[in-house]
């Protein structure tokens, strides 16, 4: 493998049980352990494990926290309660997909936002750019975005 891909905190562990390991958005990660069957009855029967070391995430926080997370997700996350999660997509300004993500609330000021992280950078101007010029806004509202 190449030298200059990042590796997360659970390469060796992939490695030691004999994952095979391919280059994906910069990192050395694993795609298969053994066959894609009993990989599923695995989960299914037992439990799955998804190494997120790889993935980017935006902390908002601030008074409109809520406002620009429900602004750039499609689902509802003012349902969520302190600890929960929701799958959700993150959308362009025309509301056009630009990736799915997972929304945490964090506490009552404070929402948590990952997603790859190959596919975002952020703007200085409270924007995050993501792959191909789709863009993601939160201007307006009053937000402390950390990345």
């Amino acid at each position: 493998m190449s030298a200059d891909l990042k590796r997360t905190g659970l390469t060796d562990i992939h490695e030691r049980l004999g994952a095979r390991m391919v280059p994906f958005a910069g990192f050395l990660m694993p795609v298969q352990y053994t066959s894609i069957t009993e990989e599923h009855r695995a989960v299914r029967e037992r439990a799955g494990i998804f190494d997120v070391s790889h993935m980017g995430e935006f902390i908002f926080g601030g008074p409109d926290a809520l406002e620009a997370v429900q602004r750039v997700t499609v689902n509802d996350v003012s349902a969520l309660s302190v600890d929960q999660a929701q799958y959700s997509a993150m959308v362009n300004e025309d509301g056009g997909i630009i990736d799915d993500c997972v929304v945490y609330r964090l506490d009552d000021a404070r929402r948590r936002v990952r997603k790859h992280l190959a596919a975002c950078r952020t703007g200085s101007r409270g924007e995050s750019r993501h792959g191909r010029g789709n863009r993601c806004s939160t201007r307006g509202a009053r937000v402390l975005l950390e990345t």
